[in-house]
């Protein structure tokens, strides 16, 4: 599994996840300021590459300080 953070421009900013996961729900907690970003769009990309085929989702997340 990876979840990366990228900006409107489609740059990644930083890689959350990169390592397996067992099947399962999981909770993540993203603290922008940790980061420097400033108020903005930036998107939120997850992959998940399996043994027949890969799954990618991404969600548009608003950063409002």
């Amino acid at each position: 599994v990876e979840i990366t953070i990228m900006n409107s421009m489609g740059d990644m900013v930083t890689k959350l996840i990169d390592a397996p996961q067992e099947t399962g729900k999981y909770n993540l907690t993203f603290n922008p300021s940790t980061y420097g970003l400033s108020t903005g769009v930036y998107y939120c990309r997850m992959l998940v590459q399996g043994e027949n085929s890969d799954y990618t989702e991404a969600i548009r997340v608003v950063y409002m300080k």
